[in-house]
C-alpha cells in the first residue's frame, strides 16, 4: 500500500503544541485619539499585539483554527467534520474583518484626501494599507488550503489509514493528491507565520 509520511515534513508532524484560545468576552475599544492612531489600528490583531478582548476578529479566527489538524483529527471523520465547521466559522469572521478593514481604510483615505497637510499619516496609511491587503489575501489562502486538505481527507476516509505520523493510501493517485494539498497548506501556514499575531498557529 503506498504510504505518505508526514514526519518528512514540518507542518503536521511531529505533533506540535497547539495554542490555547479560550472564549473571551469582547469589549469595545475607546475611540482613537488621533488620525495617526486610527491608521495604526489597521494593523491591530495582524502585526500589533492587542489584548484578546479587543481583538474581535483576529483572536476569533485563531481560536477556531487552533486545533484543526492534530493527530486526533486526521484519522477521525467526526473530528474532521467538526474542524471543517470551525474553518467555515473562521472564514465568516474573516469576511466580516475584511469588510470592517476596507470600510475603515476608505474612511481614513477620505480624511487624508481632504487634509493635504496630513503627510505623515498619508505615508503610514499607504504602508499599513499594503500590509492589510497582503494579510487579507494570504490569510484567505491559508483558510482555503486547510479547508481543501481536510475535505480531501474526509472524502477519502475509507481509502486511507492514519497512525501518527504516517498516512497510507490505497491508491497512489490519492497519495499524490494528498501530498499536493498538504504542501499547499504547509506553505500557506509558513507565509501566515510572518504576521506576529499568527505566529503561534501551528496548522
Amino acid at each position: 500500500m503506498p504510504g505518505y509520511t508526514t514526519s518528512d515534513k514540518d507542518f503536521l508532524s511531529p505533533a506540535p503544541a497547539e495554542p490555547d484560545y479560550p472564549v473571551v468576552k469582547y469589549l469595545k475599544p475607546a475611540p482613537p485619539a488621533s488620525l495617526r492612531e486610527r491608521v495604526d489600528r489597521l494593523l491591530y490583531g495582524i502585526k500589533v499585539d492587542v489584548p484578546p478582548e479587543y481583538d474581535h476578529y483576529g483572536y476569533e479566527i485563531r481560536r477556531y483554527m487552533a486545533h484543526i489538524a492534530g493527530p486526533e483529527v486526521l484519522g477521525n471523520s467526526t473530528r474532521l467534520e467538526q474542524e471543517l465547521k470551525n474553518i467555515g466559522r473562521a472564514k465568516i469572521v474573516h469576511k466580516y474583518w475584511r469588510q470592517e478593514l476596507q470600510k475603515e481604510a476608505g474612511e481614513i483615505q477620505k480624511i487624508i484626501d481632504e487634509n493635504p497637510s496630513a503627510s505623515d499619516a498619508r505615508t503610514m496609511f499607504k504602508y499599513n494599507s499594503g500590509v492589510v491587503n497582503a494579510f487579507l489575501a494570504e490569510s484567505d489562502v491559508w483558510l482555503e488550503k486547510n479547508e481543501i486538505l481536510l475535505k480531501f481527507l474526509l472524502d477519502r476516509q475509507d481509502y486511507y489509514t492514519y497512525k501518527d505520523p504516517n498516512f497510507k493510501f490505497d491508491k497512489n493517485e490519492d497519495r499524490l493528491e494528498f501530498a499536493r494539498h498538504y504542501e499547499a497548506a504547509r506553505k500557506s501556514h509558513e507565509i501566515l507565520s510572518g504576521y506576529m499575531m499568527f505566529r503561534a498557529m501551528v496548522y
